[in-house]
């Protein structure tokens, strides 16, 4: 309510009352979004990683793609070094000691060296070390470049969840040699449109620092089989949805024409 000449120390009371609620509650949510560090950070996804965000949406559903931009913007919060081989200091096997490791977010789910062995195939052209800016403990996660446009994350996020993570997108805001490609995403999580394109178009490899040449672009993938197994969506599979799709629809055709006879008694008796 304003206050004017005409307003009772009762009326300017309950108007003060309700000013201080409502800055209560603003105050209460500014805490909560400050609680968040990705509060606010949402255009991250479709401004640094612009490029990147284009291409994800031509392809993912849109629950796919809001996964995948909540791993964008939160490689923000990371601090990352390129490392060489031989100054890199490998974790003890039981460095984790409670609870399950798998629950814990920040925590890498595979030792470096047993990562860099099952890259073994492939040619490493660079380590990157990837820490959160708040981490308060001595482990970090380590993101493994191969020379096919592959990368490995300690995190393992690729593998259990499909999506490329967060410490990959880290590195990309400081290696010159990283490139972003669709095809390291499985086809699973792709909308129907971006099947059809995934079918008929390869999609380039987009980077965003770019190098004083021009890199070659990746595509051949090799290790991503290893990384996170075979695409489960394969042709076989995708011959059977549209099988069962065509059926289902043939289907929902005859009840409706069983329908319509009802309905227009047109029904002939055996």
């Amino acid at each position: 309510m304003e206050a004017n000449s005409g307003s009772s120390l009762c009326q300017l009371y309950s108007g003060i009352e309700l000013r201080l609620k409502d800055e209560a509650k603003y105050s209460r949510l500014q805490e909560f979004c400050n609680m968040n560090p990705t509060t606010g950070m949402s255009q991250v996804s479709n401004t640094i990683f612009k490029s990147v965000d284009e291409i994800c949406k031509k392809y993912l559903t849109p629950n796919s793609l809001a996964l995948q931009r909540k791993q964008i913007v939160e490689a923000l919060l990371y601090r990352t070094w390129i490392k060489e081989t031989s100054n890199i200091v490998l974790q003890d096997e039981n460095w984790y000691s409670t609870g399950f490791m798998e629950d814990d977010y920040e925590e890498p789910q595979i030792l470096l060296d047993m990562a860099l062995k099952d890259c073994s195939d492939g040619i490493v052209k660079e380590i990157w070390e990837v820490k959160h800016i708040q981490s308060k403990t001595n482990r970090s996660q380590f993101v493994v470049l191969l020379d096919d446009g592959t990368h490995y994350c300690t995190c393992l996020y690729l593998i259990y969840a499909g999506f490329i993570c967060r410490h990959f997108f880290a590195v990309m805001l400081q290696s010159k040699i990283v490139q972003f490609n669709i095809n390291l995403v499985p086809s699973r999580w792709y909308s129907e449109e971006g099947l059809m394109i995934a079918e008929k178009v390869f999609e380039k490899s987009v980077q965003i620092i770019k190098n004083e040449y021009q890199l070659k672009q990746t595509g051949t993938f090799l290790m991503i089989n290893i990384i996170h197994g075979q695409d489960v969506y394969s042709g076989s599979v995708k011959h059977l949805d549209s099988k069962k799709e065509q059926y289902g629809r043939g289907l929902g055709l005859c009840k409706k024409a069983l329908n319509l006879a009802i309905e227009n008694k047109s029904i002939i008796r055996f």
